[in-house]
């Protein structure tokens, strides 16, 4: 407990620090807001000439969480005390940014609620960091569900008169795909250079001087690069073995 604590406080100063942090106060008795610095930065507005009212603040929201923040807002009226939202703002500039906000409600003795306290911070760039996580998740599992079909490919028609053959066709081939992931690796997945898949190909037989490339420089998109590998593959291996 003490630990979450600690790891709680030392999240809140670095968010304090980074400029994500805002807090806001709203007194019940005469309707007054306060919001701090944090809040109005986190808003993208100018606290000159920004006035904080219940309508300037839902204008600022994203249309598509207006609701559930009214329905978390509604709970104090019945018995809760606090709560912890995720909503999205719309800025003046159109940027929308993620915020997590959480409030505390202060009653009288007649359960009335007097005061209501909370914080505001921006996790913009967690979220953007959880979109990126998620795009590269289904981008290796497409990845991963390819190669595996083009090497299931490759062992259901390669054709050899022997075991031996058979083997050495198919790690041959599996080789060539692993190359040219290679490649597509370096380039972060965005394509490959078809002077560099041939020299890759051609490399396990160049001599010096034996051997010249020449030709327009073309960047081919993945799928079409471990196509053309396999088929660099099997041009250079029959040309060397006949």
């Amino acid at each position: 407990s003490t630990a979450r604590l600690v790891e709680s406080e030392q999240r809140r100063s670095m968010a304090i620090a980074a400029g994500r942090m805002g807090s806001w106060d709203w007194d019940g008795v005469n309707g007054d807001w306060m919001w701090d610095e944090g809040q109005y930065r986190i808003f993208g507005v100018d606290p000159r000439t920004f006035v904080v009212t219940p309508a300037s603040v839902q204008a600022s929201l994203h249309h598509e969480d207006i609701d559930e923040l009214r329905k978390a807002v509604a709970q104090f009226a019945e018995g809760a005390r606090s709560f912890e939202a995720e909503f999205r703002i719309r800025r003046p500039d159109g940027e929308i940014r993620w915020c997590v906000g959480t409030a505390a409600a202060t009653v009288d003795k007649g359960g009335r609620v007097v005061r209501v306290s909370g914080v505001t911070v921006d996790i913009t760039e967690r979220k953007r960091a959880e979109q990126r996580q998620n795009l590269l998740t289904r981008e290796v599992d497409h990845r991963a569900k390819n190669a595996l079909a083009l090497v299931q490919s490759i062992v259901r028609l390669t054709q050899a008169q022997d075991v031996d053959a058979y083997i050495r066709a198919v790690e041959g081939r599996i080789s060539a795909l692993a190359r040219v992931h290679t490649i597509l690796s370096l380039s972060s997945w965005q394509g490959a250079e078809i002077t560099r898949l041939v020299d890759e190909e051609l490399a396990p037989y160049s001599v010096t001087g034996q051997i010249e490339v020449c030709g327009s420089e073309l960047q081919l998109q993945p799928a079409t690069a471990q196509t053309l590998a396999l088929v660099l593959h099997e041009l250079v291996t029959n040309s060397a073995k006949y």
